[in-house]
């Protein structure tokens, strides 16, 4: 009895042994509250916000949308997207500082619908075949640089996604007595824009 009583003591020690040399291997027991902290700050910061079809965006994921969209809007000051989602460039910085927290107020709330919409339309808009030829492209970014606006993002895809996005609406819209002015191209981007909200699958986290 006493011979098997040692052995179990024996194999919990050697268990606890293991356990102490794998946890020290991944730095989790010789780490500093400190970089616990930080840690849980990254973890935060990547904790995601909504999902479009198979895309998760973190917090980091979209700040980083939101500087394509200031830097085109930048470029193009008359974009038909920005006045059909009524979309300001100080609410686009205002998501660029924004922290993790468990409750957003509803003016970040309503930016983020915007931005996960924005997205689902351009899964919509990457299935019509819309192409931007070299001609937009380089007035677009000639627009940027007579505008002092940042062109480093101009070779990403998101930037390209966003031209395509401009000249779907306006090939869509523009044509119809100025979507700032009409109250039917109003009615008939929102109609647009609630149907890709149904169509184009996702989840929201916020």
């Amino acid at each position: 009895m006493q011979t098997l009583k040692s052995v179990l003591q024996f194999k919990l020690l050697f268990k606890l042994f293991v356990l102490t040399l794998f946890y020290n291997a991944q730095g989790v027991w010789s780490q500093t509250p400190e970089q616990i902290y930080a840690q849980g700050q990254v973890v935060k910061q990547n904790m995601a916000l909504f999902r479009v079809v198979d895309n998760v965006y973190t917090l980091d994921e979209v700040k980083k949308l939101t500087v394509g969209l200031r830097n085109f809007s930048c470029a193009l000051s008359d974009s038909v997207v920005f006045k059909a989602f009524n979309l300001k460039a100080l609410d686009l910085v205002e998501i660029g500082k924004l922290k993790y927290q468990a409750t957003y107020p509803e003016k970040i709330l309503k930016t983020l619908d915007t931005l996960r919409i924005i997205e689902k339309i351009h899964v919509y808009i990457e299935a019509q075949n819309v192409t931007v030829t070299q001609s937009v492209y380089g007035a677009l970014k000639s627009s940027a640089e007579v505008n002092r606006c940042s062109t480093l993002d101009f070779e990403a895809p998101m930037t390209k996604k966003n031209i395509k996005m401009e000249i779907y609406f306006r090939s869509r819209f523009l044509d119809q007595a100025m979507v700032t002015n009409s109250v039917d191209s109003k009615q008939q981007i929102q109609q647009f824009i609630d149907s890709v909200e149904k169509q184009i699958f996702h989840e929201k986290y916020y």
